[in-house]
């Protein structure tokens, strides 16, 4: 359920310029209140979760994000 708040200009001018890329306003203030549902998690949470691949996996996988990045720099937006 979405809530309606009042603040100042000020306030809204400080945290419109706090905003990252992309992010709404839901996401600023739950990024500034630390509630980790919004909070994005460090790349060091990814360490380890290949560990039980084989390495034919590994190497289809690391070809498969390859293809991506090289369509990603492709594209035409």
């Amino acid at each position: 359920m979405a809530k309606t708040i009042m603040i100042s200009d000020d306030v809204y001018k400080g945290i419109t310029g706090m905003k990252r890329n992309g992010e709404s306003y839901t996401q600023l203030l739950a990024r500034l209140a630390g509630m980790s549902k919004y909070k994005k998690g460090s790349i060091l949470e990814c360490a380890g979760l290949w560990s039980n691949l084989s390495d034919k996996e590994i190497e289809k996988r690391k070809k498969l994000i390859e293809e991506n990045r090289k369509n990603w720099r492709e594209a035409k937006w």
